[in-house]
């Protein structure tokens, strides 16, 4: 378990796996499924919104928010997972390298995709890169 808590509070919407859900509050993150709050069959924009109102951050697998996301502007934010393999194994192993640098800050009002080698943020139209 690291040392410093992870302070990013997180919504995963129903792509995301619930194995990987207990793995991140088992590193200390405070994250909420849609599947336990019975928001399952809903669209992005629904989760965004239950996002915005929780004052957690959208944490999905879903390709959609590379190319159909409006503004996020005073929104906590949206992290897109990218592990090449969908299996809870290689998507917790992308979260456990990424979430010791990211932040509340660095997430809001962005959107973040994560992979096991690279961080890109597009916050306001422009994209940032950053290696892990």
């Amino acid at each position: 378990m690291p040392s410093k808590k992870i302070r990013l509070k997180l919504y995963a919407d129903e792509n995301f796996p619930l194995t990987s859900v207990k793995f991140l509050k088992s590193l200390g993150v405070s994250v909420v499924h849609a599947y336990s709050l019975g928001n399952i069959r809903k669209s992005d924009l629904y989760h965004l919104k239950i996002c915005k109102m929780m004052s957690r951050t959208l944490i999905t697998l879903d390709r959609d928010f590379n190319y159909n996301w409006t503004t996020l502007k005073n929104h906590p934010g949206v992290i897109l997972v990218r592990s090449g393999n969908l299996t809870p194994v290689s998507i917790d192993m992308v979260c456990q390298k990424a979430f010791n640098k990211l932040t509340p800050h660095f997430v809001s009002e962005s959107l973040v995709r994560i992979t096991a080698v690279k961080i890109w943020r597009n916050k306001n139209k422009k994209i940032e890169e950053f290696n892990l």
